[in-house]
C-alpha cells in the first residue's frame, strides 16, 4: 500500500515555497518574534494581575492567532497555486471566533481521550490536527472544520503522528540552534513557514485522496457486478431477401 503523502516531498515544497516567497513570509514572521518579546518585555517580573500586563498578554494572543490563520491561509493558497500577497495575513479575522471555537472543542476532544487509557487522546489528537486548514480553506464553521479533518485523516493518522512529530523536531532545533544569539528570529523565520506550508501541502494531498477513494470503490464495486453478470445474448443475423 502507497503511502497516502510524503514527510520528505512535503518538506522541500515548504522550502521551496520559502525560497519562492521570503518577501511575504519574512515580514509576518518578523512581526510574530516581534510582539512575543514586546509581550515578554512587559509582563517580565511583574505581577501577572497588572492591568497593563493582563491586558497585553490577552492581545498578545490574539495577534498570534490571527498571524497564525493568516500564515495558514497563505501556505493554502501556496499549495493551490494562488498569488500570495502579505495582506492575506489579515484575511481571516472573520474566522478568529471560528477558531477559538475549534481549538477549544479541539482541546477537550483530546482531553477527553488522554483520560481514556491516554491511546485515544493521541489518536484523537491526530485525527483532528488538520482542522484549522479545513476551517480556512471551506469558512463552514468549528464542527465542520473538526468533522472534515477526522475525514481526511482517515488511513493516515500514523504518517500525521510522524509528521507531527518532525514538525516539532524542526521548529525547535531552530530555535535551540541560535538560542541566546542575535539571529534568534532565524529559526523560526526558516522552520515555521517550511513546516506551515509543508501541513498545507499534506492537508490538499489528504483532501483529494479522500475525494477520488469512494469514486475508485464505487467503479471497482460496479467492474466487479459487471463481471457477475450474464453476458446478453448475441443478436440473430439479419438475412436480406434476395431479389
Amino acid at each position: 500500500m502507497n503511502p497516502p503523502f510524503s514527510i520528505k516531498e512535503s518538506l522541500l515544497f515548504g522550502w521551496k515555497a520559502l525560497q519562492a516567497h521570503y518577501r511575504v513570509f519574512l515580514p509576518v514572521i518578523f512581526i510574530f518574534v516581534a510582539i512575543s518579546f514586546i509581550i515578554q518585555y512587559i509582563s517580565d517580573g511583574k505581577d501577572p494581575f497588572n492591568v497593563l500586563v493582563a491586558v497585553s498578554m490577552v492581545l498578545g494572543v490574539f495577534v498570534d492567532i490571527l498571524i497564525s490563520l493568516g500564515l495558514t491561509k497563505i501556505a493554502l493558497k501556496i499549495t493551490a497555486g494562488e498569488a500570495i500577497a502579505f495582506d492575506d495575513v489579515f484575511s481571516t479575522t472573520h474566522l478568529l471566533f471560528s477558531y477559538i471555537g475549534a481549538s477549544l472543542l479541539y482541546l477537550l476532544i483530546v482531553f477527553g481521550g488522554l483520560l481514556l487509557l491516554i491511546v485515544p487522546g493521541f489518536v484523537w489528537l491526530v485525527s483532528y490536527w488538520l482542522f484549522p486548514y479545513a476551517l480556512i480553506d471551506k469558512e463552514d464553521g468549528a464542527l465542520a472544520a473538526l468533522s472534515e479533518a477526522k475525514r481526511i485523516s482517515q488511513g493516515a493518522r500514523w504518517y500525521l503522528f510522524l509528521f507531527i512529530l518532525v514538525s516539532i523536531i524542526l521548529n525547535i532545533s531552530g530555535i535551540v540552534i541560535f538560542f541566546g544569539t542575535p539571529l534568534f528570529f532565524i529559526g523560526p523565520f526558516f522552520m515555521i513557514p517550511i513546516t506551515t506550508v509543508a501541513a498545507a501541502h499534506i492537508y490538499r494531498a489528504l483532501q483529494k485522496r479522500a475525494e477520488q477513494e469512494p469514486v475508485e470503490q464505487y467503479t471497482l464495486k460496479n467492474i466487479a457486478e459487471e463481471k457477475l453478470q450474464p453476458l446478453p445474448p448475441k443478436p440473430s443475423p439479419v438475412h436480406q431477401e434476395n431479389n
